[in-house]
């Protein structure tokens, strides 16, 4: 793997089987700046025989471009980027007459016909949605290389134990994915930790600013099995204007993150393979987070605006907690909303979360 800048070090991904390598040989830049995407990207890419080089958006493609023109046969190019997106890129390679033999290839989670004109107005020769299809990805790469399609499939990797999906965790479907189950954990674990504050963060953005968390959290999201969360992180993108639609689109999502959470802290707690990673109590984070807001709603004297926030601590907490979360739900059923943030305090003490 090479990036721009250097990345660190990282295991090799497990090669196809070399009848099956359909991208041997080809070189592409791969321009994402979710480090989710990129890393997905080149493992699927790279086992396919490829040469993969990285880059995290669209001003540090086009400087390496220049400098490498020579050495790419296909650039895949994110459309939403910080710095320069993918558009701005475009113009200016397209400014490049040494440049203007590299077909370049969208990345998008956007499947409207407007994306798809976009795309094609602005010069590139197609476009990969997001989450990655892997075959179809294979075959435009192909196409827009003008190299033959390989009808050869390579074979995914089986897990040696038995893995079941979880709510809202497309396990099986990213392992073939990502052929490294050490790899996928850590990447998962990696998500939690930047995405544990997601609600809060939501609320201090700008419907512009909601876009681009939208569009880079629907494709790391699908990217990683939490295909609920990309769908809804896809209708919050669309939505994003419209104040009304935005609210219920943030509200499905924050219990798609809920469920997420749980099934990402489930699988994790019961991996044991001596390469993966410690997985770190997940739905501490999460809850930390819900338990917080529902002692906010306790000011309200409302038990409609504290009762959702305790079924989603339910989801959340363990068996041992369960008898402390009953106790608030208790007080404030009977509108004791003075005991009840006494035994929330308890239960946060009982959970290791800081408490002001």
């Amino acid at each position: 793997m090479t990036s721009v800048p250097s990345p660190s070090p990282s295991p090799s991904p497990q090669a196809s089987p070399e009848a099956a390598q359909r991208l041997r040989g080809v070189r592409m830049l791969v321009v994402d700046d979710s480090e989710v995407n990129r890393e997905v990207a080149w493992r699927i890419f790279a086992g396919e025989g490829a040469h993969v080089t990285l880059a995290e958006d669209g001003q540090q493609a086009f400087d390496w471009l220049m400098q490498h023109a020579q050495d790419v046969d296909v650039v895949l190019m994110d459309i939403q980027m910080p710095v320069l997106d993918g558009y701005g890129a475009m113009a200016l390679i397209r400014q490049q007459p040494t440049l203007s033999h590299i077909p370049v290839v969208a990345l998008t989670a956007g499947v409207l016909d407007s994306s798809r004109n976009a795309v094609y107005a602005s010069g590139m020769v197609g476009h990969i949605g997001k989450p990655m299809d892997v075959q179809a990805a294979v075959h435009m790469i192909l196409k827009a290389t003008e190299q033959p399609d390989v009808k050869t499939y390579s074979q995914a990797v089986k897990p040696i134990e038995v893995i079941s999906d979880l709510p809202g965790l497309a396990i099986v479907q990213s392992l073939d994915i990502w052929r490294d189950k050490a790899r996928y954990q850590q990447y998962l674990t990696l998500f939690a930790q930047q995405y544990a504050q997601f609600e809060t963060s939501l609320r201090t953005l700008q419907p512009n600013e909601i876009k681009a968390f939208a569009h880079k959290l629907c494709g790391s999201a699908g990217n990683l099995g939490l295909l609920d969360i990309s769908r809804l992180a896809g209708e919050l993108e669309r939505t994003a204007d419209d104040a009304d639609q935005r609210r219920d689109t943030m509200a499905q999502l924050n219990q798609a993150f809920v469920v997420g959470f749980a099934s990402m802290n489930r699988y994790l707690e019961t991996q044991t393979a001596e390469t993966a990673p410690p997985a770190p109590s997940l739905a501490v984070d999460q809850a930390a987070m819900v338990l917080r807001q529902a002692y906010k709603e306790l000011a309200t004297l409302s038990p409609d605006s504290v009762e959702p926030l305790l079924i989603q601590l339910k989801l959340l907490v363990g068996v041992a907690q369960q008898a402390q979360l009953s106790k608030v739900s208790e007080a404030v059923a009977c509108f004791d909303f003075h005991n009840a943030k006494n035994e929330l305090r308890v239960l946060a003490k009982t959970l290791r979360i800081e408490w002001e």
